[in-house]
């Protein structure tokens, strides 16, 4: 997973983060099912805080056997929260 800031922002929240089977229609409407890893955003927020750009890394999530059996593969859903850097603000 790449996540990424415009103009020169880092990120400063992750509002949502999901791996397994999240319905992701649009930003602000995502929401976590049945099949969803827990420590998802903390990798997400672990990786990316006070970065412009980040990758998690899909391995440091354990491999869902509730996405395998619904025959679909794992996939994220990601919300980062972006502002100018601290120190340039």
């Amino acid at each position: 997973l790449n996540v990424g800031c415009a103009h020169g922002d880092v990120v400063v929240g992750v509002t949502f983060a999901s791996y397994g089977t999240p319905s992701a229609s649009q930003c602000g409407a995502y929401a976590v099912s049945t099949c969803h890893s827990g420590s998802a955003k903390a990798a997400v927020e672990a990786a990316c805080m006070g970065r412009e750009t980040c990758s998690v890394a899909t391995d440091a999530i354990p491999t869902l056997a509730c996405a395998v059996a619904a025959g679909s593969d794992a996939k994220w859903a990601v919300e980062v929260q972006c502002a100018p850097r601290p120190w340039l603000a």
